[in-house]
């Protein structure tokens, strides 16, 4: 992928870590002996991009000096409104971004071979990343409504696993944005968020805004859950398993 921006957001309090979180962010928990911005950092390098940039918040300081240590060419920006949800940390980096995007959560870890999917594929339209398959290691709480294109229709927050309907697929946090369709969605995003009371809104709210435009969103399935979120310590303990069973596509 040529000229290519991949942001990563790792601003947030980790709240349901608040006991690994109290003196660190949560970019710095341990997973069998490496650090999640260090996970996030080094997959985002199999992109060979023009640019790498991290959206920092809590504990602004530590995270940059990790994030410099694992590569001092990142971009590190300090997301004002941390508080708020992760669409605030995109807009942060707005004028920053080169080319096309990729945009996904710091408390994924990733393998391999699905950058290697990412890498193939030919993208036109905003895209968000999908699978139709149970995960063995994590919750896969938010889920899509397609139609019979593999547009996106609908996406729907719920506690936990739930059941797919014929026309429903799973959803990671990664977004993939082409440089021509960036400033609509930039455009639309800010009018979202100055209507949300300064509460901020989560990416998933703008992309859904972005369709109720009238615009097109594809969602790429892949066939099987090629990544894990570490949200809570139930996840960070299958973190601990999902890096072990996959070693060998997580050696980037």
């Amino acid at each position: 992928m040529k000229n290519l921006t991949v942001l990563i957001l790792a601003g947030g309090f980790g709240t349901r870590l608040r006991h690994l979180t109290e003196k660190a962010p949560k970019g710095l928990i341990q997973v069998n002996g490496r650090c999640l911005i260090d996970y996030a950092i080094g997959w985002a390098d199999l992109f060979e991009p023009s640019k790498i940039i991290v959206i920092s918040g809590y504990k602004h300081e530590l995270l940059e000096q990790e994030v410099k240590r694992i590569n001092p060419n990142a971009l590190v920006i300090k997301n004002k409104d941390f508080s708020s949800l992760r669409m605030t940390g995109v807009m942060s980096a707005k004028e920053h971004v080169e080319g096309d995007l990729i945009v996904f959560d710091g408390d994924y870890i990733y393998t391999r071979n699905f950058a290697d999917r990412l890498l193939s594929h030919n993208y036109h339209e905003l895209t968000a990343h999908a699978t139709r398959q149970k995960s063995d290691f994590t919750s896969q709480d938010v889920i899509v409504k397609l139609d019979d294109k593999n547009h996106l229709l609908n996406m729907v927050k719920t506690v936990g696993t739930q059941e797919l309907k014929k026309d429903e697929t799973y959803f990671n946090s990664l977004v993939y944005c082409p440089a021509n369709h960036q400033a609509k969605f930039f455009k639309l995003a800010e009018e979202k968020i100055g209507l949300s009371d300064g509460k901020g809104i989560h990416v998933e709210d703008a992309i859904m805004d972005y369709v109720r435009k009238g615009n097109l969103v594809e969602v790429f399935n892949v066939p099987e859950p090629q990544w894990i979120e570490v949200d809570n310590l139930d996840e960070l303990e299958m973190a601990e398993k999902f890096v072990l069973k996959h070693k060998k596509d997580i050696d980037y």
